[in-house]
């Protein structure tokens, strides 16, 4: 048996500049959730999510809320399904981020997912 947990980062509110807009697809001037979480399996980081929703769709969300199940906030508590969502995987080079929580051993590419959480019904 696997344990798994994660640790909350960031959490944060914007408005998407021209940047983010280009990074997630989300119109300049739209309000979001940006969130650094770790996740750790049997101890050990493992993956550094980075995930942004649209704060209109996801009311009440908090750093507690977002310190444990995001979706089941969404699906148990709101009531809601996700019915799109956007995963982009990327090798980048590793940043000081990635270096600081993930603790590698090698300096040059990481594999990385962003999920961008668009349509709640």
């Amino acid at each position: 048996m696997h344990r798994r947990c994660r640790e909350k980062l960031c959490f944060t509110e914007l408005t998407t500049d021209a940047k983010i807009a280009k990074h997630t697809g989300f119109p300049i001037g739209t309000e979001l959730y940006y969130l650094q979480r770790l996740h750790y399996l049997d101890g050990k980081a493992l993956i550094l999510n980075h995930n942004y929703f649209l704060k209109k769709a996801v009311p009440g969300l908090t750093p507690e809320i977002a310190a444990n199940s995001i979706y089941e906030y969404i699906e148990n508590t709101l009531h809601m399904t996700i019915v799109n969502s956007k995963r982009v995987m990327t090798v980048e080079k590793i940043t000081q981020i990635d270096k600081k929580y993930l603790h590698l051993k090698i300096s040059s590419l990481l594999l990385t997912k962003v999920i961008i959480d668009r349509k709640l019904h």
